[in-house]
């Protein structure tokens, strides 16, 4: 009966088995990193897809038609619109979409923007998983359309 029985090779070292498991730990961060950024990718895809469907139902000359010159009046950010370290109002311009969704999504954007340039990386993590569940959520509603 011994002589039928198959060896089991020996089990690696213990600092051999701590370098295999961090490198899978690196290995699936990495992936997930990607699927995250072609997830992004083709949400943004969607969306300027969905903005261009927008853009073509209402026309091009329904863009400034408050604005008798074609002109666009912005609205100046001041000094006192910015509260601390947090991040102020984006300057909204009457030339952009009629869609408060899609203001929403300009907004978050700039938030990103702004957290980036402050090194603020949990604030901007919150504020992406926010754009893209407004994201998801007007693509969601237009859909229909």
């Amino acid at each position: 009966m011994m002589e039928n029985m198959f060896t089991l090779p020996n089990l690696p070292p213990v600092d051999k088995i701590s370098k295999l498991q961090e490198e899978r730990a690196n290995s699936l961060a990495r992936k997930a990193a990607e699927e995250k950024a072609q997830r992004e990718r083709a949400m943004q895809e969607r969306l300027q897809a969905a903005k261009l469907q927008q853009h073509r139902r209402q026309g091009s000359g329904d863009l400034n038609r408050n604005e008798p010159s074609g002109k666009v009046k912005t609205v100046q950010q001041t000094p006192e619109s910015v509260v601390g370290n947090g991040w102020g109002p984006v300057p909204i311009t009457q030339g952009s979409s009629p869609d408060p969704m899609l203001q929403q999504i300009d907004i978050i954007k700039s938030y990103i923007k702004q957290a980036k340039q402050q090194r603020k990386f949990d604030e901007v993590e919150m504020l992406e998983r926010n754009l893209m569940e407004l994201e998801e959520e007007y693509i969601r509603q237009h859909q229909g359309r």
